[in-house]
């Protein structure tokens, strides 16, 4: 993560979340089985054009992966209630004298770095699954207030996308098979990828592996 923060009005954020710890409540209840799997694909066409062919991974680098679609990837000073934003807009912009691209996911520096990357993850989610046209600037704004279909989707993208369905699937079969306690699994499965306890255990719950191998 970058050492120096960025300052931001409202004026400049043209998506922000501020969800903080209901950015992890996702609810793939709410999103239909076709939804699923429309998303399930979309992140096996990430991984693939990012290199990753067999879903093998357990710790996907998403600031690399970001980056290589031309994000510019920060930490920022917001305030307590945002998690971070996603810009985009046609023209560079320029920042603390910098000038980028105008596609930048930024996150809130005060964060853990398991939560930064979900973070990040969900706003590249929002730009994979075309919620927002590349070339137009996008303008989008979170609250705490609720979840809507699109939010939805963009936290299914990012649970998806750091912890891949088959990987995942694997990796707690083996803690089951070795007989690690229900709840040992979850602390265990989200320092393998590096991600919240609370996102492995929504992913346990989304892909129903307790209910497959029966919980302990």
């Amino acid at each position: 993560w970058t050492s120096h923060g960025i300052k931001v009005s409202p004026r400049r954020i043209l998506s922000t979340g501020e969800v903080g710890a209901d950015m992890l409540e996702w609810c793939a209840m709410k999103l239909s089985k076709e939804k699923i799997e429309e998303i399930e694909r979309r992140v096996s066409e990430v991984l693939v054009d990012y290199g990753i062919y067999d879903e093998n991974v357990d710790s996907l680098d998403v600031v690399c992966l970001a980056r290589s679609r031309g994000f510019s990837v920060r930490n920022a000073s917001l305030k307590d209630s945002e998690d971070g934003f996603l810009l985009l807009q046609p023209d560079p912009v320029r920042i603390k004298g910098e000038l980028v691209d105008g596609k930048i996911i930024a996150v809130n520096r005060e964060r853990s770095g398991p939560y930064k990357r979900f973070v990040v993850a969900h706003e590249f989610g929002h730009y994979a699954l075309n919620h927002c046209k590349e070339g137009k600037a996008y303008l989008h704004r979170e609250t705490q207030t609720g979840k809507n279909e699109v939010e939805n989707e963009a936290d299914y993208f990012a649970a998806a996308l750091l912890m891949p369905r088959e990987a995942f699937r694997r990796s707690y079969q083996e803690l089951a098979d070795r007989g690690v306690p229900e709840k040992e699994r979850h602390i265990r499965l989200a320092a393998q990828y590096r991600v919240p306890v609370e996102s492995a255990r929504r992913r346990i719950e989304e892909l129903d592996l307790a209910g497959e191998t029966g919980a302990a």
